[in-house]
């Protein structure tokens, strides 16, 4: 199947997250979207490789911090140096999604842009291309902000959550639905009444409109970052004045800043399997486990486990009697955390830095 987009198309890929819950793997030098979980390709050449039939490389673009950007044009080679669009700080993904908009807009006007993270991993990606093509063309036929559903596997407060108006055949837009409520993130008791209606997805993270679209619904719903990034934009090639502006944008998410009030949201029902990396134990659904339930990657040794993750990067991991936790040594640091607390680990970064442990960054 040809899944090669116009020529109007481009693909941009978010990869300025911090990847914290990975540590001490993930570091801010080098966060989890640069590491290779599974063989030898990282987070960020497997979104890549995703787009890659949809979009060629001159038609791709990342959105990464500056400290990475390096990292970037070493893992992407074949993406041209003026497609890594650098954030000299976070301001979350509503700023990224304006910085690429107002780059595609300044080289196609009618242009449309395909957004998706570096932090998941996608079971099957003919299924993404199969939905992407199909989001396109309703992206390119009006303003719709087209978001990709996937089907619940229960109340997870993780992903987004979209109630669609009808049938997909039934819609104006078909395939695409038209998304009565999305709610970013809600709690498990909000999750599972939104879960009891008809034709109910998460969010898969990924959405597709023109950027003319992207413009206009920023300037409704987000007037006040959408003109930050131009301002600051327009002080390039002075990087000083640019930080300086950059830092200074208020920091949002697109989903809570533009796509939880929008209008005209869309909603493509998919067959994708996708995998968000959040923490170790994420890899639970990935990777192949042993007869104690246990996933163990580079040098391990282990008796009597039970539900583990244990992780030895240049340093022997030897456990005994563990259960549901995960272990992860590498040269400088090592992890020992119950898999029920993996989203303090952040804050044990923060600790270990507050005591003058700044190199575990």
């Amino acid at each position: 199947m040809n899944v090669l987009l116009p020529e109007n198309a481009y693909s941009v890929i978010l990869a300025g997250g911090g990847g914290t819950r990975f540590w001490p793997q993930s570091r801010s030098q080098r966060p989890k979207q640069f590491l290779p979980f599974f063989g030898a390709r990282t987070l960020l050449q497997h979104s890549f490789d995703l787009v890659a039939p949809l979009t060629p490389p001159d038609r791709i673009l990342v959105v990464t911090n500056s400290a990475q950007a390096g990292l970037v044009r070493e893992q992407l080679p074949d993406i041209p140096e003026a497609n890594v669009l650098s954030e000299p700080c976070a301001r979350g993904t509503a700023a990224a999604v304006a910085r690429a908009s107002e780059a595609i807009a300044g080289r196609n006007g009618h242009g449309t842009m395909t957004v998706l993270g570096a932090d998941h991993w996608i079971r099957n990606p003919e299924a993404l291309h199969a939905a992407v093509v199909r989001g396109y063309e309703v992206a390119a036929r009006g303003r719709a902000l087209v978001m990709y559903g996937l089907t619940p596997g229960g109340p997870n407060p993780h992903y987004g959550y979209m109630v669609g108006a009808s049938e997909p055949g039934e819609s104006e837009l078909a395939p695409a639905v038209r998304v009565l409520r999305f709610h970013e993130k809600p709690p498990a008791e909000t999750a599972s009444r939104y879960l009891s209606q008809k034709h109910c997805y998460w969010n898969s993270g990924m959405f597709s409109c023109s950027v003319e679209t992207a413009r206009a619904e920023m300037d409704l719903y987000a007037p006040n970052v959408l003109r930050a990034v131009r301002a600051a934009v327009s002080l390039l090639p002075d990087q000083d004045a640019f930080r300086k502006a950059y830092c200074g944008i208020p920091a949002n998410s697109i989903d809570r800043a533009v796509l939880e009030h929008s209008a005209n949201c869309y909603v493509v029902p998919t067959a994708i399997e996708r995998v968000e990396l959040r923490t170790w134990a994420s890899l639970f659904s990935l990777l192949p486990r042993d007869a104690g339930g246990n996933i163990s990657i580079g040098d391990v040794k282990m008796l009597d486990c039970a539900n583990t993750v244990q992780f030895g990067s240049g340093k022997l991991v030897a456990a005994i009697g563990m259960e549901n936790c995960a272990i992860v040594a590498n040269a400088d640091a090592v992890l020992v955390c119950a898999l029920d607390r993996a989203d303090d680990i952040g804050s044990l970064i923060d600790l270990a830095i507050e005591r003058g442990h700044e190199e575990l960054r």
